[in-house]
């Protein structure tokens, strides 16, 4: 009795299924990822490192980085935040709190005749950018301070200013060092700064921040930026 003619047909070679990225490959050279699948197009998450001891930056998985964006060390970056490099790189210094639904964009800019043109957006050090705040092609100094839901648009903050809750800045703004924005876009200058002490305590925040958000959150998979030779 003859068999059955399917049992004589050759099983198809089943394609390999992809593997995935991991912490332990990207050591070796990956793209960033998020959920261990690697980044499509330029986009690239990088964490730049100072320290002999390397980076100690908490990026949570679940945001969303577009573009090429560095870290410096310590920076906490919260779940559902946005940081879109569209209109040329994001560089953010270290010690920087960004907290959930934040949104940083560098927008894509055009000239008069319609081209595009690139730009680098540059975020100092021990900035601290509460919930829902807005941030957009702005480049931004050191110790500042973006309460819940402001937005600040196509402007300049110096060092050590503090735009206060729901506060919208004017478009082309230049905050000067140690202004404080409140009201409807009033600006007044902060006459007690104590910047060692605010330094200090997001130094503290930092660190508590670093240890407690792993234990809730999954971090996102970066890729180191190649040792120039």
């Amino acid at each position: 009795m003859e068999g059955n003619p399917q049992d004589k047909q050759q099983r198809q070679p089943q394609p390999q299924q992809e593997k995935l990225a991991t912490p332990e490959s990207n050591k070796q050279g990956g793209q960033s990822s998020a959920r261990g699948q690697t980044a499509k197009g330029d986009s690239s998450t990088q964490l730049k490192s100072e320290s002999p001891s390397g980076p100690k930056t908490f990026i949570a998985e679940k945001t969303e980085i577009v573009g090429r964006v560095t870290f410096g060390d310590n920076c906490i970056v919260h779940p559902l935040c946005s940081i879109i490099a569209e209109g040329g790189d994001i560089h953010i210094g270290e010690y920087n709190i960004i907290e959930e639904k934040v949104k940083i964009i560098n927008r894509l800019k055009k000239d008069e005749n319609g081209q595009p043109v690139k730009r680098k957006m540059i975020i100092g050090s021990y900035n601290v950018f509460e919930v829902y705040s807005t941030i957009e092609s702005t480049d931004i100094g050191d110790m500042n301070e973006f309460q819940h839901r402001c937005a600040i648009i196509d402007s300049r903050v110096d060092n050590y200013c503090q735009i206060n809750p729901a506060v919208t800045v004017s478009r082309g703004t230049h905050l000067e060092s140690y202004s404080v924005v409140y009201d409807d876009g009033k600006i007044r200058k902060n006459q007690e700064p104590n910047e060692e002490a605010k330094k200090v305590g997001i130094k503290e925040l930092c660190a508590f921040l670093s240890e407690q958000l792993p234990k809730h959150n999954k971090a996102r998979v970066v890729q180191q930026p190649a040792e120039s030779k």
